[in-house]
């Protein structure tokens, strides 16, 4: 990340020792395009698997692709863990996942495919990162998703 850049995460990432720490998550190389409106399609469900409709029209949800949940105000990152491509009209579709559901998300919780982000803390208690002679930044750190 160049010098100029750095500044502002850098500060968020400080913060984010102490306090809770909303971050988008990247996805590259993965083309996202128009999911839609994707909900979460019934309550009460758990396990490792997901009834989630809203997408648009055919949409390809990719093994991999990373997309968030919001419950209760709260983000929790997920993965699909198969290719599944959502039914014409809106219909609902089952998406295995990994981690397994941690909460059980209210029906018509939103989705988040287009910008999935993680939300928690930084770990650990060290602060350091180190400047190239190019004006680079190099940054490393975990976050440990709020739960």
């Amino acid at each position: 990340m160049r010098a100029a850049q750095a500044g502002a995460v850098i500060t968020a990432l400080l913060q984010g020792l102490s306090d809770k720490l909303l971050v988008a998550f990247p996805q590259p190389g993965l083309t996202i395009g128009d999911p839609g409106t994707p909900v979460v399609s019934g309550a009460g469900q758990t396990g490792s698997s997901l009834m989630i409709s809203g997408f648009s029209n055919g949409y390809q949800i990719r093994n991999g692709q990373f997309f968030s949940i919001v419950q209760g105000g709260v983000r929790y990152l997920h993965r699909a863990r198969a290719d599944v491509t959502a039914p014409t009209g809106g219909g609902a579709v089952s998406i295995p996942i990994l981690p397994m559901l941690k909460v059980s998300p209210a029906n018509g919780a939103t989705c988040e495919f287009a910008s999935p982000k993680i939300e928690g803390f930084v770990e650990g208690n060290e602060a350091s990162w180190t400047t190239g002679l190019v004006e680079n930044v190099g940054l490393s750190f975990r976050i440990v998703e709020a739960q």
